[in-house]
């Protein structure tokens, strides 16, 4: 079973906000986190269950990811 990982607008926009702050501090940094994020979140497409269900929704399809101490939900 294959599942989808939704980015909503938000969420993009905060993603490449991310990216702009990290790339002010070192060249290809914010690239870098954005790249590994993306990478772990397609992960979860085939194996949902790697990360686990946020505590606090309530929505048991809603995880809980955290990629060098960033948490992506």
């Amino acid at each position: 079973m294959s599942w989808t990982v939704l980015w909503t607008d938000n969420a993009r926009r905060s993603l490449l906000d991310f990216r702009d702050q990290y790339e002010d501090r070192r060249t290809d940094a914010g690239t870098e986190l954005v790249r590994r994020i993306l990478e772990s979140t397609r992960g979860l497409s085939r194996f949902p269950r790697l990360a686990p269900v946020h505590p606090r929704l309530g929505d048991d399809s809603i995880r809980k990811l955290v990629v060098k101490r960033h948490i992506v939900i």
